[in-house]
């Protein structure tokens, strides 16, 4: 769907639902649906400040009735190809010339009553309508008018006198057909001499259109923006911050079940990162989160925040273990660690990178697993770039120059009013800073008990737990 600058940013794309939201923006012309669809990912701080600041200027110019200039922009159709002809010197035929002819008249009505912001303003497409409405009807349809040509105005005549003779008998079919051969010639004559006159203007209606698909899609993208509320944010060297940050996605789905999205706080600089908590507690709803916030942004969209400090990166990784590459033939595990070592080179190589491993090495035994990830954020932390790990393994936290945080889960002191319906409302999805915590909350057999599994199983387990029962002991 997008225009893909860095690696692997489709399968960004994907796990974060990122189409899937933008494709609630609503272009009404085949132009600014086009154009959402080849959006690219900006790593240009100049370039990105531009297209943010189109959404501020627009909303100052026009007021939040959308639907009022999305009406006087139902009529456009995508003339791009015809446009492209005009410019190359081919002889449009009488379609194509109705197809200018409307645009142009459609362009002088917005130009007339719409006062729009400096980029966006039309170019005057008077001499356009002049040379396509010449009789100066302003109606929408084109011909090859008689008033192009006396020549073409007898010879009409000439055929129409032929066929309206009282006495069909009397019609001259030879006549009438070299009549016929000789409008044809003048017709052309006529389109050929329009063409060329109306190339004069091809640079000023390419403009034109180019400025009504923008107009299209930044009208689009601002009530896209206020529906959800995205904020624009400051832009940083060295901080991502967030105050009141959501995922719009989820808080829409759980706005019509009802319910409230609890948006969190959150500090990232440069280094290594680690969000711990028990499964269920939303670690990787926070990855992903922080993906789609970033992507947004260098898509030139405001953020899911309160508040928001960001840095532009040239590439986003988003890893985490739940695939299988089939083709290669490779386990969850080992195809999760190819995509890990990518990231690891490409880290090694530039600083402008955000990395999100959303439990890493879960794969695999205890044991190994937190070996592995503890050597990741060794090597991790040699480099300058921004990642951040989710993981539920203990000691992680008690890593050196690491900065970590927890989801605070389940919340509440009785049980007995949790069930696997209401179980989310009692889940606090807010994130603690914390310091040398050797040890990540262990609430994977309350959840199982809460969620009504087997209660002989859930016993043994905790018999097992309680005895130390394990062969990963540390």
């Amino acid at each position: 769907m997008f225009s893909r600058r860095n690696f692997n940013l489709k399968s960004v794309y994907e796990k974060i639902g990122l189409m899937r939201f933008l494709n609630k923006m609503n272009p009404i012309t085949p132009m600014g649906i086009k154009f959402l669809k080849s959006l690219k990912f900006i790593t240009d701080k100049v370039e990105l400040e531009y297209e943010l600041n189109k959404i501020e200027v627009l909303k100052q110019c026009i007021d939040k009735n959308y639907t009022f200039y999305q009406r006087y922009l139902e009529s456009f159709k995508d003339i791009f190809k015809t446009l492209i002809s005009l410019s190359n010197g081919t002889i449009l035929d009488d379609i194509e010339l109705f197809e200018i002819k409307i645009f142009s008249l459609d362009c002088h009505k917005i130009h007339n009553k719409i006062e729009l912001p400096e980029f966006l303003k039309l170019e005057d497409l008077s001499g356009v309508i002049q040379l396509l409405d010449p009789e100066k009807l302003n109606i929408r349809s084109f011909y090859i008018y008689d008033i192009y040509s006396e020549n073409l105005k007898n010879m009409r005549k000439r055929k129409k006198d032929l066929l309206n003779k009282d006495d069909k008998k009397e019609i001259n079919s030879e006549e009438l057909n070299k009549v016929a051969i000789e409008i044809e010639k003048e017709e052309m004559l006529i389109r050929k001499k329009l063409c060329s006159e109306l190339k004069n203007f091809a640079k000023t209606l390419l403009d034109n259109f180019r400025k009504i698909t923008e107009l299209d899609f930044l009208i689009a993208k601002l009530d896209f923006v206020e529906k959800y509320n995205l904020k624009k944010p400051d832009l940083s060297k060295d901080t991502i911050e967030y105050k009141g940050f959501f995922n719009p996605l989820i808080k829409e789905n759980l706005i019509y079940c009802g319910k409230e999205f609890q948006p969190v706080n959150i500090l990232l600089k440069r280094g290594v990162t680690v969000i711990t908590g028990a499964n269920m507690s939303g670690k990787t709803v926070s990855l992903q989160s922080l993906a789609l916030s970033q992507c947004l942004l260098q898509l030139g969209f405001y953020v899911p925040a309160e508040l928001g400090k960001m840095v532009l990166v040239d590439k986003i990784f988003l890893i985490s273990g739940d695939y299988q590459s089939q083709e290669q033939n490779l386990s969850s595990f080992a195809a999760e660690m190819l995509e890990i070592n990518s990231a690891l080179q490409e880290c090694r190589k530039r600083d402008k990178i955000l990395i999100l491993l959303d439990e890493p090495a879960n794969g695999t035994n205890p044991k190994e697993g937190t070996a592995i990830v503890k050597a990741l954020i060794r090597c991790f932390l040699k480099m300058n770039s921004f990642v951040i790990i989710s993981t539920h393994y203990d000691g992680i936290t008690s890593e050196k120059n690491i900065r970590s945080y927890r989801v605070k889960g389940l919340v509440g002191e009785t049980d007995d009013k949790i069930s696997v319906n209401n179980i989310e409302e009692y889940i606090d999805y807010s994130l603690m800073e914390i310091k040398n915590e050797k040890t990540v909350p262990h609430e994977a057999l309350r959840i199982s008990k809460l969620l009504g599994i087997d209660e002989e199983l859930i016993k043994i387990a905790n018999n097992i737990l309680q005895t130390k029962e394990t062969d990963y002991e540390q």
